[in-house]
């Protein structure tokens, strides 16, 4: 599986995939890190929770390693975006006829 220790070990991949260097994310991930537990207790803490503090399905990545996928995502997916919409414009025009 990748994760961040696998892959910031070659630094032209990291940054081909997350747009960041290496040096970048992990500035990222710190300025994130630092806020990550305030931001968890005010989640936790919201009017009409249903469960209780503790109680539900764990995270089964590190925060690090949920940053790294999601600059992946946005990176490689994002570019799905137009095409798709030009795709469904052409079916539209398609059905139209």
């Amino acid at each position: 599986m990748m994760n961040y220790t696998l892959i910031s070990r070659k630094p032209k991949i990291f940054r081909s995939f997350t747009g960041l260097g290496i040096e970048e994310f992990d500035r990222l991930y710190q300025m994130m890190e630092d806020r990550y537990e305030e931001y968890e207790k005010k989640r936790f803490s919201r009017k009409g929770r249903k469960k209780a503090i503790g109680h539900g399905r764990k995270f089964k990545l590190d925060i690090i390693d949920r940053l790294l996928m999601l600059l992946i995502y946005y990176r490689l997916y994002v570019y799905w975006i137009p095409l798709q919409s030009r795709s469904e414009q052409r079916l539209q025009e398609y059905r139209a006829s």
